[in-house]
């Protein structure tokens, strides 16, 4: 995806196993890269599941927009679902790699040419509405006025005229230091699966708001799960984990810190049996806050 191009709200769902052996499931919301202002879709994604009573491999590979987003890309607020193992007596292997934008996120430095009729562009409102208006979309949505004053840097080269000093037609150039960012994205956990879940993208130091789903929709075992990206820093009221087990109260969630892997590891034990763990990288030591989300069993996790 090029230019100011615009992704469609797809559902997509990878195939299953039934019959063993190993399958591999590779989904993108919307393209394979993203360029320029490009701007992803709300998709809702599934991964394949391993059917119940087969003993095989599944690995599904589940990005919310692209492989790879560049410079001023954005991408959608998208939903991911896991896939399943159905066996519960520990046959098969379902590993989930999810990512709610893309692998990897680069900027890069981009060039607006900008027509000015006022005078040289020295004021930061002037430069930034430029740029705003550049990456409308046909649909009205934009990438936002934050978005785009949070990667604009006053370096605009301005060609003097030294016989008259009037700059009432000249052109400018603005040059601005872009970077993807994140959508708000949902990851939900597979059942007796093991998630690898990225909120944003592999290598992303910021993106946006997103929620990691942990429940008994689908199963009583959602497996060992990590997720890479937990951050206060996203958005306006950062990322958090929802957890939602019928048989689940307080005392049940345990908190422990490994330093010596720089993790902390929550513990979700049930009335039934433990649910799974949910490893945070790079938070031993961190302060959680666990808030009710409404019905009993129903949990909020933020830092």
């Amino acid at each position: 995806m090029y230019d100011s191009s615009l992704g469609g709200d797809d559902t997509l769902e990878g195939g299953n196993n039934s019959i063993g052996g190993s399958v591999f499931n590779g989904l993108a919301g919307d393209a394979l890269e993203m360029y320029d202002y490009s701007l992803g879709g709300h998709d809702t994604l599934y991964g394949g599941d391993l059917q119940a009573g087969v003993n095989g491999n599944i690995t599904n590979y589940l990005l919310g927009d692209a492989i790879t987003m560049y410079d001023a890309s954005k991408g959608g607020d998208d939903v991911i679902h896991g896939g399943n193992n159905g066996n519960n007596d520990g046959t098969g292997i379902v590993e989930n790699y999810l990512y709610g934008d893309a692998i990897e996120m680069n900027g890069s430095t981009l060039a607006v040419l900008v027509q000015d009729h006022y005078g040289k562009p020295d004021d930061h409102h002037h430069v930034s509405h430029h740029v705003e208006h550049h990456v409308e979309h046909d649909n009205g949505k934009k990438h936002g006025k934050k978005h785009v004053e949070h990667h604009v840097e006053h370096h605009v080269e301005h060609e003097d005229d030294d016989d008259d000093h009037d700059h009432n037609h000249d052109d400018d150039v603005v040059f601005i230091n872009a970077s993807p960012l994140g959508g708000n994205d949902i990851l939900i956990s597979g059942n007796n699966a093991i998630d690898h879940m990225y909120g944003d993208a592999g290598n992303a130091l910021a993106g946006g708001e997103d929620t990691f789903v942990f429940n008994d929709e689908v199963g009583t075992f959602f497996g060992d799960d990590i997720i890479y990206d937990f951050r206060q820093s996203d958005g306006l009221h950062g990322d958090q984990i929802e957890i939602d087990f019928a048989d689940v109260d307080f005392t049940d969630l345990v908190f422990t810190d490994d330093f010596v892997t720089g993790d902390q590891i929550i513990t979700v034990h049930g009335d039934h049996g433990d649910h799974g763990t949910i490893t945070l990288v790079g938070l031993a030591g961190a302060h959680l806050t666990v808030g009710h989300a409404g019905d009993p069993g129903d949990f909020d996790i933020i830092i």
